[in-house]
């Protein structure tokens, strides 16, 4: 068997391996995916605007998406490891 001439990608992975992303991805990520679960599953809007005028969750929103991004980590995890670089 010659080595030398053997293909980079012939060689198969171990099935446990995951991919490394920088932490500001993996955040991303999870936010992207719990934002976008809460205003699917929405019936009525899911927003507010607070007593500053500035729009937030409602209570029940919030609740649903602080669950979404739990899942999201937990699901994330089982294909991706998040860096510890937090930048």
């Amino acid at each position: 068997m010659n080595i030398e001439n053997e293909e980079p990608w012939t060689e198969v992975p171990n099935e446990d391996a995951k991919t490394l992303i920088d932490s500001p991805s993996w955040r991303g990520l999870i936010h992207a995916i719990a934002e976008w679960h809460v205003e699917e599953s929405a019936l009525d809007s899911p927003w507010v605007i607070d007593s500053s005028g500035i729009p937030a969750y409602t209570e029940d929103a919030q609740n649903k998406y602080d669950y979404a991004c739990d899942s999201a980590k937990e699901i994330i995890g089982q294909y991706l490891v998040k860096d510890n670089d937090d930048l």
